[in-house]
């Protein structure tokens, strides 16, 4: 099924496309479940403005599973790797799509990251300037979440529409674009980095050891869970994410480039990344009681509608069934 010369064990890639399918499932069905019950039914009861930011959480989520888990899991597979190389290297598409798959990957991440920071600052002001928390909207989060995402889609563009951008991204052995940059874009992916990935994990483990003594010392009351939910978040954000720098920080001083080290870093960090797409829905679902009564509620009544549907079925396989003439299809005639 895989090739060869694939630097990791068989049994580890095998493991690794049954994580990334179990995560694409739990993804799409986690952040949508989010979504409309928030849109629609106002399920998570928080304030507007940190409904807004987990709103686009989950949006994030979704865009990461789609446009970037989606096609490294298809090309995981032997039968597809030649095809989609193919596809990548000799059609201009092709290359667009494994120039768009490369910064996804890295900075759909960041804006998560820069979410996340953001979530933790509106709920530590809340905290600290109460009355002005009655007055928050959700166009303050869908505002701030804009602000998340502006540096990384003004990047991306930029990027794209370079001259050499081919020559920017390259296969990490046939089933994934990397984008490695150049000597042209060195200063400015150093630039970016540091503002844009760095300083939001270092201002969201600030923000998250911040709201853990507030939570300490004062409890904070009625706003203990929706503290608990971004503590959570923001947790394992900078656990899942801390792999990955390494391996950015290992490639950018491109040390150790094809051994077997470098690839197994890759593995893990690609794989422990991917947790991050399906935890935010358990984590509210755990922490909020709002949101798990509306979906304790729906799968109650969604149990209940296939138990009647069944009851009715056999009923009706019964009825049928019965001969012409008994006496309880009398009776029924009767009444």
């Amino acid at each position: 099924m895989f090739k060869d010369d694939f630097p990791f064990p068989t049994y580890g890639i095998y493991i690794l496309l049954a994580w990334s399918v179990l995560t694409i499932v739990w993804s799409l069905f986690g952040n949508s479940l989010v979504l409309i019950s928030s849109l629609k039914y106002n399920a998570i009861k928080l304030d507007q403005t940190s409904v807004a930011l987990i709103e686009n959480l989950a949006v994030v989520d979704i865009a990461r599973t789609l446009l970037v888990l989606v096609p490294y899991t298809i090309n995981m597979t032997y039968w597809s790797q030649e095809l989609v190389r193919d596809f990548y290297e000799n059609t201009a598409v092709g290359r667009v799509a494994c120039a768009a798959v490369a910064h996804l990957f890295f900075w759909l991440p960041s804006a998560s990251v820069f979410m996340s920071c953001a979530l933790n600052l509106s709920k530590l002001s809340c905290l600290m300037w109460p009355l002005r928390a009655m007055v928050r909207s959700r166009r303050a989060g869908y505002c701030l979440a804009f602000l998340s995402y502006l540096p990384y889609v003004v990047r991306i563009i930029a990027t794209a529409v370079s001259q050499d951008e081919v020559h920017y991204y390259t296969w990490i052995n046939d089933f994934v674009c990397l984008y490695v940059g150049s000597h042209t874009t060195y200063a400015v992916d150093a630039a970016y980095t540091i503002l844009f990935a760095a300083f939001p994990t270092i201002l969201l483990f600030i923000s998250t050891i911040a709201l853990f003594c507030y939570l300490k010392r004062a409890g904070v009351g009625f706003q203990r869970q929706s503290v608990v939910v971004n503590i959570s978040i923001a947790l394992v954000i900078l656990v899942a994410f801390l792999p990955l720098d390494i391996f950015v920080v290992w490639r950018n001083f491109e040390r150790g480039h094809g051994s077997f080290a470098y690839y197994q870093l890759w593995v893990v960090s690609f794989a422990v990344n991917i947790v991050t797409l399906f935890a935010n829905p358990i984590i509210i679902y755990l922490s909020r009681t709002s949101f798990k009564n509306f979906v304790d509620s729906k799968c109650v009544a969604f149990y209940r509608a296939i138990w009647m549907r069944d009851a009715m079925e056999n009923a009706r396989l019964i009825a049928n069934n019965r001969p012409r003439g008994t006496v309880s299809t009398r009776i029924s005639v009767r009444t």
